[in-house]
């Protein structure tokens, strides 16, 4: 049986010309650094405080913690990959690759469990109430992501269906892999979850407009303003989303055998574990000025401490 690594030379043939190494390379490296840093300092800022409520914190940290998931692949396999030239064999290379799948797993369920979440608040208010009464029961429902995630990572396994890094496109695959389930499974949840979201938001944003065609003062009187700006900022975080499941699937079939239909997708998807934490630090001016203070007290040097001399009072003359 051939191996992954010959099963790709056969799919593409070609070897990725060196500019794209360079170009890729540089361009993830800066976008996973960037990951890192603001998931971190977000991570950091949302635990260590009580600037963020204290349920929908959860949300928070379950999305910066799926960025850092699929950074750790991006470290892990695809920048040494592209970077290093390196041809990874199984079983190392789904091994380093898996956290890319579970990471984007986790971003996609996440952002629609949150999209759930909001609609409630407009939709449901007895159910958002229930949720928020009960924290052991809003853990369970916040953890519902992960869970599904989990589980789909460690059944696509036993199934043969891997994530591994092509060093031939430079991205991300699932070709080469035992996916006859899931290869339409991934594919329609790429599309589904995504859009679901984008249909929750609609609907919030629709009745939004109605409810203040009737009410001017709807913001204020409801006290949902601040309902609204989540609103706000997590349908930008769908569409990023949707914009990279849709790369990822579409880009190959529309450009085929073009390399930039593959690096494309992961530029983007890199990309998606940024937009969380940079739209919290442009809605949020209580975040942006924690993190800000977080960065100044880490830069500062240590205080310099001069010594002083004790003089014992007993060996001076009276």
């Amino acid at each position: 049986m051939a191996s992954a690594l010959e099963c790709f030379r056969a799919n593409h043939t070609n070897e990725p010309p060196l500019v794209h190494r360079i170009y890729l390379g540089f361009l993830l490296t800066l976008f996973t650094i960037m990951s890192y840093i603001l998931n971190l300092l977000l991570l950091i800022i949302v635990t260590k405080t009580s600037i963020l409520d204290r349920l929908f914190c959860l949300h928070v940290v379950s999305l910066t913690v799926a960025g850092i998931f699929y950074s750790l692949a991006n470290t892990m396999a695809l920048i040494p990959t592209i970077v290093g030239f390196l041809y990874i064999k199984d079983p190392w290379n789904p091994i380093l690759s898996t956290a890319e799948n579970l990471g984007y797993l986790a971003l996609m369920f996440t952002t629609t469990n949150i999209a759930v979440d909001r609609s409630t608040v407009f939709f449901l208010p007895q159910v958002y109430r229930f949720l928020r009464s009960r924290y052991i029961v809003f853990v369970c429902f916040s953890s519902i992501p992960w869970l599904c995630s989990v589980l789909v990572t460690v059944h696509m396994t036993l199934e043969g269906c891997f994530t591994r890094t092509d060093p031939y496109t430079l991205a991300f695959t699932y070709r080469c892999s035992e996916c006859v389930l899931y290869g339409p499974v991934l594919l329609s949840f790429g599309f589904i979850f995504p859009g679901i979201s984008c249909v929750l938001y609609a609907l919030i944003y629709s009745q939004i407009v109605i409810v203040r065609s009737r009410l001017h003062s709807f913001i204020c009187r409801c006290g949902k303003r601040k309902e609204i700006e989540l609103v706000i900022q997590f349908s930008l975080i769908c569409g990023v989303q949707f914009a990279s499941s849709a790369s990822f699937y579409v880009l190959p079939a529309l450009l085929p055998g073009y390399n930039i239909a593959y690096q494309l997708p992961m530029i983007i998807s890199t990309l998606n574990t940024i937009t969380n934490p940079v739209l919290m630090l442009v809605f949020r001016p209580r975040i942006r000025d924690a993190c800000t203070s977080l960065i100044t007290k880490c830069s500062a040097p240590p205080p310099i401490v001069h010594p002083v001399a004790i003089i014992s009072l007993s060996s001076q003359k009276v």
